[in-house]
């Protein structure tokens, strides 16, 4: 069966029983985008529509253990989207989509234990802009456990990252080539350490990251962040220091969600070659500073909005929608 009629299947198959059947969570979203960017140095300028389709299923198999997938757009690594218009092109065509089984795995939990094994996703919970994209993939096994007061995670990967430019879980080559072990505790109340080792294609990287929360008035929250990923081979690395915050519940706590902002200063060390690249959101070398807004449109959130702009050497900015259904 070719690739795009076994999808057409899937989904054909998913949408109906996800109504039907109280062990199947189907999660579809679409994203709508405008996104620009400029190259000074070089005169390069993009600007174009696109768009994001993710076809996201949980199927319950007994307690405790799920089958877990994601369908979706994009064709690389660290980007699922895919662009309806290029603007900067003549052709008037608009382009439709294609669509991958990105990830599919097995999840296992028992009590404080998760075990995955499969096309797994790249982060267990929140994401780091020094990890590795959200986007991407691990093909392999992730052991996760907590400890006793829930204080401590603790957690082993290994598996492959390769296919890079084939998103195609049947598809895509699978070598292990990659190892990480990670130590996430809660140092104070507000305060959380995060410590990593990381093997990629026989390159050692360490990589760190502090997280405190700041309380100012009553629970209003300010999240200050450092991060920091180290060459132990090339004694080089990248780092990010951010602010995370929600500026109108500090007017009143009702309006919360519907603004929140990021602003960070990022530095992308081009030596590190591939391991940048594969950073969270990575457009470009150098220093960038980055200004994040998003919020949700409908009171339940399945309507949201963002805004992003990166100012460096090479300029971007991009805008649009999220809706969940």
């Amino acid at each position: 069966m070719k690739k795009k009629s076994f999808l057409k299947l899937i989904v054909s198959l998913f949408v109906p029983v996800a109504f039907a059947n109280e062990y199947f969570d189907f999660k579809p979203r679409l994203d709508l985008r405008y996104d620009t960017s400029k190259n000074e140095q070089k005169e390069v300028l993009k600007s174009r529509y696109q768009s994001r389709i993710r076809l996201g299923a949980n199927i319950n198999l007994s307690e405790g253990l799920s089958l877990v997938g994601l369908i979706s757009t994009g064709d690389s690594y660290t980007s699922d989207w895919y662009t309806l218009k290029d603007l900067t092109e003549q052709d008037s065509r608009i382009e439709s989509p294609e669509l991958f089984m990105r990830r599919l795995y097995l999840e296992k939990k028992i009590d404080k234990i998760k075990f995955q094994f499969g096309g797994i996703p790249t982060v267990k919970d929140k994401v780091s802009i020094t990890g590795l994209d959200t986007s991407g993939w691990v093909d392999g096994t992730r052991f996760e456990m907590k400890s006793v007061d829930e204080k401590t995670i603790y957690e082993v990967v290994v598996g492959s990252i390769d296919g890079l430019d084939n998103p195609d879980f049947f598809s895509r080559n699978k070598k292990v080539n990659y190892f990480e072990a990670e130590i996430s505790r809660k140092l104070y109340k507000r305060l959380v350490g995060e410590i990593k080792f990381e093997k990629l294609r026989e390159k050692n990287y360490i990589q760190g990251t502090f997280e405190q929360n700041v309380k100012l008035v009553d629970d209003n929250i300010v999240t200050l962040a450092m991060e920091y990923l180290h060459n132990t081979d090339q004694r080089i690395g990248n780092y990010t220091a951010s602010v995370d915050f929600d500026p109108l519940v500090f007017f009143d706590n009702k309006y919360k969600e519907y603004v929140t902002m990021v602003l960070a200063h990022i530095y992308s060390n081009e030596e590190l070659g591939l391991r940048t690249e594969l950073n969270d959101n990575f457009y470009t070398y150098g220093y960038i500073n980055y200004i994040g807004m998003k919020g949700r449109i409908s009171k339940n959130g399945a309507m949201r909005w963002f805004v992003n702009s990166f100012f460096s050497d090479e300029t971007r900015f991009n805008t649009g929608v999220n809706l969940s259904f």
